[in-house]
Order: structure tokens, then C-alpha cells, then sequence
């Protein structure tokens, strides 16, 4: 009898090991280089596009501080919204890497905001993308 308790015991416990484990999956996302979490995509994009407004408003002297503020304000708001992050998922890091050369390369002749509308199509890992 005391060998069937703890052969069931041991099953149970297998059982929940497993069943936490599969519920810890989308967490395994965080051991592949190849992910990024969402927050600090969206700090790699946002850094991008202040990069781009200092090249951008440099030429304009000391009057440039008010519109590149305001210019940092605005990508702010919208790069998130438009790239669609999550700052709490994880996507493919090649996908952000994309859209960051993107803004380099567009963010001269558009607003950065609008070269991440037209030229980022930034991925969210599912569950077994890891």
C-alpha cells in the first residue's frame, strides 16, 4: 500500500512539473538572443529616432531645441502605437533591428514616425518561437 501512495505521489508531483512548465512557456522567450523584450525595443526605437532629430535639427543652430522637442515628444507617443509594442511581449529581434535601420535610413526625408508606419513590420514570438 505504501508503495501505490507513493507512486501516485510521485505522478502528481510529475504532473504539476508539467503542467507549470507548460505554462511557463512564453517566458522561455527571454533565453533566446534571437528575442527582445518589448520595453527595450521600444527604448532601441525611440534612441533611433532621437539620434536621427539631432542630424536632422543640427544644421538649424540653437533654434532647432524647441522643434526637435517637440519633434522627440510626438515620435514618443507614436512609435510605440504605430510599431504596435507591448513593453511586457517579446518579438524578434531581427524584425526590430529592420525597423531601427529603417528610421536611420527614411528618417532624413520623413518623420520618423512615418518611416516606422510605412517600413516596420515588427514580429511578436509566439509561444514556441524560442
Amino acid at each position: 500500500m505504501k508503495i501505490k501512495k507513493n507512486y501516485i505521489l510521485s505522478s502528481f508531483i510529475v504532473f504539476l512539473m508539467t503542467v507549470g512548465t507548460g505554462c511557463n512557456q512564453p517566458t522561455l522567450a527571454r533565453l533566446s538572443s534571437d528575442n527582445i523584450l518589448g520595453a527595450d525595443a521600444k527604448s532601441k526605437l525611440l534612441e533611433a529616432s532621437r539620434r536621427i532629430d539631432g542630424a536632422k535639427f543640427a544644421p538649424l543652430g540653437a533654434g532647432s531645441a524647441g522643434a526637435e522637442a517637440s519633434s522627440s515628444l510626438l515620435n514618443g507617443v507614436l512609435i510605440p502605437i504605430l510599431a504596435e509594442i507591448n513593453p511586457d511581449k517579446y518579438y524578434k529581434r531581427e524584425t526590430v533591428d529592420a525597423c531601427e535601420k529603417n528610421i536611420y535610413l527614411l528618417g532624413l526625408a520623413l518623420p520618423n514616425y512615418a518611416s516606422v508606419e510605412l517600413s516596420c513590420a515588427i514580429e511578436e514570438v509566439t509561444t514556441f518561437d524560442f
